[in-house]
């Protein structure tokens, strides 16, 4: 389940300041069907007292937060908040204003995992288990940093946001404090290359160490996400298989490994022989 949030006047006056949380909970059996309590389907259409609303939301945020995330500085092109689904049931999120002036809710989406995924999925990973970063910077500690330009990176983390002007200034703070951090040439790499990650400063092994986590990213998507693998879905993408975004989902349940199909052509023997199994598999479990 992934939520999207958009802050689209985000740079303006107190809308820049918009600092949401989102609670996911597992709900118990509602008491009040689901349509009255989004407003699709009047109350008096159910015979219910005016106050069941109220006392079924209460009711239900009474139940334990299973997982909780902060939303902002979501202006631009705005964020995603994925969360792992752990089986069925009825599943409710809360978005908390937090002190802001209001709270966006942009879009919904729900998708499904790869049987094969679920098995092998940590919660902590709802979108893939490999993905771009920066290297870690864990083993290092504030001592290690020199203070100039901790000082200086510092200071430009914590300016308020007040438009395009605001960003010139932070990229030039920034770029004065990686600069100062040049002055230590054996020391700190992997500082360095954090930082020019947060600044878009790239030099050509960040070129070459992007592409690659890129195509490690392509390929654990690949793994997890059926439609992914399709041609038809996404045609110009490496390593897809000639088979429709239907047929990928049931081909594991055919006796069929998908990467075996890697780059063939749609008129290869053994392409054809598949797709005639896995009709034939998709036709027997439509009944």
């Amino acid at each position: 389940m992934s939520l999207y949030f958009y802050n689209p006047n985000g740079r303006e006056k107190l809308n820049g300041h918009r600092d949401f949380v989102v609670e996911a909970r597992k709900l118990v059996k509602p008491a009040v069907p689901p349509k009255a309590l989004t407003g699709s389907l009047a109350l008096r259409e159910l015979k219910l007292p005016p106050d069941c609303v109220e006392k079924e939301l209460t009711r239900q945020l009474a139940s334990p937060v299973q997982a909780r995330c902060r939303v902002k500085d979501f202006s631009g092109s705005g964020v995603y908040k994925t969360f792992l689904l752990s089986g069925g049931g009825c599943y409710g999120f809360r978005v908390v204003r937090n002190n802001s002036m209001n709270t966006i809710l942009n879009g919904v989406f729900l998708a499904g995992l790869d049987p094969s995924a679920r098995k092998s999925r940590s919660p902590r990973t709802a979108y893939g288990p490999r993905y771009p970063q920066p290297p870690s910077v864990a083993h290092l500690s504030l001592r290690d940093i020199p203070r100039e330009a901790l000082s200086l990176w510092s200071a430009c983390q914590s300016w308020d946001q007040g438009g395009n002007r605001w960003i010139y200034q932070w990229k030039r703070c920034a770029f004065r404090a990686y600069t100062a951090l040049l002055r230590y040439p054996d020391r700190l790499d992997d500082l360095k290359s954090v930082w020019r990650w947060r600044l878009g400063y790239w030099t050509p092994s960040d070129r070459e160490q992007s592409a690659r986590m890129l195509e490690d990213t392509w390929e654990s998507n690949q793994e997890d996400f059926a439609p992914y693998r399709s041609h038809e879905w996404t045609p110009y993408s490496p390593n897809v298989i000639p088979f429709s975004v239907e047929e990928c989902e049931n081909m594991t349940h055919s006796g069929f490994k998908w990467k075996e199909f890697r780059n063939m052509a749609p008129t290869d023997a053994r392409v054809l022989k598949a797709k005639k199994i896995i009709h034939q598999y998709i036709k027997e479990h439509q009944k």
